[in-house]
């Protein structure tokens, strides 16, 4: 029952497994029973929302610089970016999943970087600057 809707709380559950002809179970069986199975209510480990195409390109960048020595790299400008949302939007979503299933696709939480308004402030550093 749980694999087919991670995201189901253990009351619809309960309502669930109540609509059919079995026995009827409390809302407390079933968290109890989930506990002692090791599925933790989590809640969903946020991801990028990556495309194929994304995951290609990061590959290629990947493989394009896997040769470089760490001379080349200090003369790289590294940048560092965050985001400070004025209206933040906590949807409160939790799922249940076996220990180190958490970043299975239908146990994780797609996010974008719109997040209904705020400030991104930004700085950025030269390879050299950083070099012991």
């Amino acid at each position: 029952m749980v694999k087919q809707n991670w995201y189901q709380t253990a009351a619809q559950m309960t309502a669930q497994y109540n609509a059919g002809p079995s026995t009827r179970v409390l809302e407390h069986t079933v968290q109890r029973t989930l506990l002692d199975m090791g599925l933790c209510s989590r809640r969903p480990t946020r991801v990028p929302l990556l495309t194929k195409r994304h995951r290609q390109l990061c590959l290629q960048w990947a493989r394009e610089y896997r040769e470089w020595i760490m001379d080349e790299w200090r003369t790289v400008a590294w940048l560092d970016e965050s985001r400070f949302l004025i209206y933040h939007i906590d949807g409160r979503v939790r799922v249940h999943h076996l220990p180190g299933e958490q970043l299975l696709p239908s146990c994780t939480a797609g996010h974008t970087q719109a997040g209904g308004g705020g400030i991104m402030l930004g700085g950025s550093s030269h390879g050299r600057l950083w070099d012991p």
